[in-house]
């Protein structure tokens, strides 16, 4: 009708298209001379793949913003291979609704297909979480293509039938570049007990076993097996929810006689698998070297697997050990730790159970558990028992164990927590095992205080002669420090308390006494008299 007007307006979009085309390519010349982009491409690249490290490239609405910057950036980002090489296929809320559409259901799969198209020829790391039986065989399928450039896989199924299907896959599997496998199962809420799952080590990856670094399986259980080649030249052996028994300790410790380079060892039972002890080591003298391990963590319901660990383990000073012993009748507490020196404050206690932990460290000495929190145990010993006369007999046994080994020897720092430790006849041992103690703190021991004063002065006899010599058995320490002072209203306790200041401020090294307590539980010490022999600091505390 208006040609005229038509044409006019084909020229003003023309012009229109003609600006912004003028206007991005000015954005581009702006964008261009900034300073960052003026770095080089790889420099770059390099610095994004620094912004966001691999713990948290699973975060895909950090890259997006990341590829969102500018054309430039996003030219960068895509061609970054790094960037896209840690998958995380997770099961968040909006995938839920995928369940009722065809169309939804390849959401998914297009989602990990993207990700590996944009990390090239990238060694991959995938990890699969909260995904059912069909979703997961999904994942495992999309990913069979790539197989040969996973390097670290993680699955965790949300049920064990889950799990019952995933590792018939595994077993197809070709990952010549795999280092690091960690396989989980989640147990259910309810009270329902599954028969463990079992997979044998040669079942793996079709008999053609990857360079294994690190193995975690949590409710998946490992046939441990001598003969197998997956379990070599291991640095994290992680193997806890354990549903089966140890038969051999020579078959673990072969396994361990092949991983010189361990760094983490952890065996932690299910609780499922019965007490029946394993058969003994074919050698009793035998000593597995780890020379690089800094954890072991042993909580087995086989007691006796613990208690051959600590005797044949060689732990470097610098390992940290943390052992749950469970009762049992045949428990081998009797044995030593063979290498363990870096302990510097070592806490006793009985709190439902006893514990045994040491620190290579501490800041200030005090019995609130906190200043000893900070700093991770060294040793780690939690004996459970039915009765306080249980632990004390294998406390006992366990000093005697180490009575002329130099596990206690760096020891400066001794705390006595609450609950009443009752060696009348046992303090002397542990006193002996600790020649270097300069700090002694004892908190809430009421009916051995006495013995335990009494254990601080030896008393020495020359042979043929009948002159008795006492000494200080600790002539090294120099606080002395008694809180919750119930213990010291019998005269035996004021009495041994007199006795071993005077002694160990004379012959020893004893500064500083610190009582701690309500007032009325401390009146009847005479504080002028041991001010004679050391500073004496009362502290009057609303409770114990």
């Amino acid at each position: 009708m208006h040609p005229a007007m038509d044409d006019a307006l084909r020229q003003v979009q023309e012009y229109v298209l003609r600006a912004n085309a003028f206007m991005t390519k000015l954005r581009t010349l702006r964008n261009s001379s900034v300073h960052v982009n003026r770095v080089p491409t790889e420099l770059l690249a390099e610095i994004l793949c620094h912004a966001i490290p691999p713990s948290k490239r699973s975060d895909i609405s950090l890259l997006n913003r990341v590829t969102h910057v500018c054309r430039h950036w996003r030219t960068v980002a895509l061609d970054a291979a790094e960037l896209w090489g840690t998958l995380w296929i997770d099961c968040p809320s909006d995938y839920d609704a995928f369940d009722e559409s065809d169309d939804d259901r390849d959401e998914l799969p297009s989602f990990i297909e993207e990700y590996l198209r944009r990390s090239k020829s990238y060694p991959l790391d995938v990890t699969i979480m909260g995904l059912n039986g069909t979703r997961v065989d999904d994942c495992i399928e999309v990913l069979q293509s790539h197989q040969h450039r996973v390097r670290k896989l993680r699955i965790q199924a949300e049920d064990h039938e889950t799990m019952r299907s995933v590792l018939p896959r595994l077993s197809y599997m070709d990952a010549p570049l795999l280092e690091d496998l960690r396989l989980g199962a989640a147990l259910p809420s309810y009270s329902i007990v599954y028969p463990p799952l079992i997979f044998q080590p040669h079942d793996l990856f079709g008999g053609h076993f990857p360079p294994l670094h690190s193995i975690y399986l949590s409710d998946v259980s490992l046939s441990l097996s001598a003969e197998s080649n997956i379990l070599r030249n291991l640095q994290h052996l992680i193997l806890t929810g354990q549903g089966i028994s140890i038969t051999e300790m020579d078959t673990l410790f072969d396994i361990l006689d092949r991983c010189p380079d361990l760094k983490t060892l952890k065996l932690h039972s299910s609780g499922l698998s019965p007490s029946t002890a394993p058969q003994h080591p074919s050698r009793t003298d035998r000593v597995v070297l780890l020379p690089s391990l800094r954890v072991a963590s042993i909580d087995w319901e086989q007691s006796m697997v613990a208690g051959w660990l600590l005797t044949h383990l060689c732990l470097p000073e610098t390992a940290n050990l943390n052992v749950v012993l469970s009762r049992d009748d045949h428990l081998p507490v009797r044995a030593s730790i063979r290498t363990l020196s870096s302990i510097r404050t070592l806490r006793i206690a009985i709190e439902e159970e006893l514990l045994i932990q040491g620190y290579a460290h501490h800041n200030k000495p005090s019995f609130i558990r906190k200043s000893l929190r900070p700093t991770k145990s060294a040793l780690s010993l939690c004996m459970r028992f039915h009765t306080e006369e249980e632990a004390r007999d294998h406390f006992t046994h366990f000093l005697q164990a180490h009575r002329d080994v130099s596990l206690f020897s760096a020891v400066d720092t001794l705390t006595i927590g609450r609950g009443d430790f009752y060696l009348p006849d046992h303090w002397a041992s542990l006193f002996e095992v600790m020649p270097g103690l300069r700090m002694l703190h004892v908190c809430g021991v009421d009916k051995s205080l006495s013995s335990c004063l009494a254990a601080l002065c030896a008393s020495d006899t020359a042979r043929g002669q009948s002159v008795t010599y006492v000494r200080p058995r600790l002539a090294a320490l120099q606080i002395l420090e008694i809180q919750g002072m119930r213990g010291l209203q019998n005269e035996d306790s004021k009495a041994a308390l007199t006795r071993a200041v005077r002694l160990m401020s004379m012959e020893g090294a004893l500064q500083t006494l610190r009582l701690n307590g309500r007032s009325p539980w401390h009146a009847g010490v005479d504080a002028e008299l041991l001010r004679q022999f050391c500073t004496v600091e009362i502290t009057e505390v609303a409770s114990d």
